[in-house]
C-alpha cells in the first residue's frame, strides 16, 4: 500500500500538521512535548500557533476529542480503537463489527491496514456455536476438531 503524503495525506492541513504544532511548542517552551502527548489548538483553528493556544494533551484523549470529526461512526479506522477491542479485551471480529455496524469482513480488512495481527478462527466463538448447535462445549484434547466436525455435521 503506497504511503501517502503532502495534499493526498486525509490529515493534511494545508502545510501545518502535528509536527509543526510540536516545532512551535518546543520553540516557546524550549523543551519537546512529552512522549505520548500532543499538541492540541485549543481554539480548534489549526492555523493559530500561538503559545496561548497550543496545549499538551494525551494522545487518546487528543484521538477521542476529534475521532468524531475524523472518523464518523466508522471507529474500527482508529488503529488504538482496535488494538484495544481485538487485542486488549480479546473480542471476535464478529463482537468488534456488532459494535461499530460493519460487517466482520470490514473489520479484517482494518485489521490488516492497521497491521495488527488476526488470530485464527477464534474458540470462544467456535465455542459459542457448539454450544448453541449441541448444547455443550468442546471437551478434551481435539475438542477442536470435534466441534469443527459437528458443526459441519449439523449443517
Amino acid at each position: 500500500m503506497p504511503q501517502l503524503s503532502g495534499e493526498q495525506h486525509p490529515y493534511w492541513q494545508g502545510g501545518r500538521s502535528q509536527a509543526y504544532a510540536r516545532k512551535k511548542w518546543k520553540e516557546y517552551h524550549g523543551t519537546e512535548p512529552p512522549k505520548g502527548y500532543d499538541v492540541h489548538h485549543a481554539d480548534g483553528d489549526k492555523t493559530n500557533n500561538s503559545k496561548e493556544n497550543l496545549v499538551l494533551i494525551k494522545h487518546g484523549e487528543h484521538m477521542v476529542h476529534h475521532q468524531g470529526l475524523r472518523f464518523g461512526d466508522k471507529i474500527y479506522r482508529d488503529r488504538n480503537w482496535m488494538i484495544q477491542k481485538y487485542q486488549i479485551e480479546k473480542l471476535s471480529m464478529k463482537e468488534i463489527g456488532k459494535l461499530c455496524d460493519a460487517n466482520s469482513k470490514t473489520i479484517l480488512r482494518w485489521l490488516r491496514k492497521h497491521g495488527i495481527p488476526t488470530r485464527k478462527y477464534s474458540f470462544a466463538e467456535l465455542g459459542k456455536r457448539l454450544i448453541e448447535k449441541c448444547g455443550h462445549p468442546p471437551r478434551g484434547k481435539s475438542g477442536h476438531y470435534q466441534s469443527r466436525k459437528i458443526l459441519e455435521d449439523k449443517k
